[in-house]
């Protein structure tokens, strides 16, 4: 008799361990990632002079910056990509431009809309090279600022 109560026993326990086994398999299986991110939305424009729709009611740091991209297109291209988050881009600029179609037509990405760092390091650029300091000194300091993040 005694045998059969510590069976019984056993057997509840095992029955509870697998269902809180269970319950937490199912939380993990379930949970979201920390952090999601969307789809980076890509828009056609006339040229860079025309910007993207989807800054509209973006911060005025971020919409400066991506008008400044017109003006600084080449220094942005040479200045190394820092942010890490997305590993389809080379440079600066392809966290802004998406595509510079022959007919001068633009593609923009908003990827840099979703990346604090990739408007810091594009607003540092411009910054620095307005003030003097070379290619070579840019991007010295980003990388030491940066340095693939």
């Amino acid at each position: 008799m005694l045998k059969w109560k510590y069976l019984n026993l056993l057997i509840i326990i095992l029955l509870l361990l697998t269902g809180c086994v269970s319950k937490a398999v199912d939380q993990v299986n379930n949970q979201q990632p920390e952090q999601e991110t969307s789809p980076d939305i890509h828009e056609e424009t006339s040229g860079l002079n025309e910007l993207p729709t989807f800054l509209e009611g973006q911060p005025e740091k971020v919409v400066n910056t991506y008008s400044a991209v017109s003006r600084f297109f080449d220094l942005l291209d040479l200045i190394p990509a820092q942010c890490g988050n997305n590993g389809q881009e080379s440079s600066s600029l392809d966290c802004f431009v998406y595509k510079l179609n022959e007919d001068g037509s633009v593609i923009w990405t908003d990827y840099a809309t979703k990346c604090e760092t990739c408007v810091d390091i594009a607003a540092k650029a411009i910054y620095e090279f307005n003030n003097g300091k070379s290619i070579e000194e840019i991007k010295a300091e980003i990388e030491s600022t940066y340095g693939n993040k």
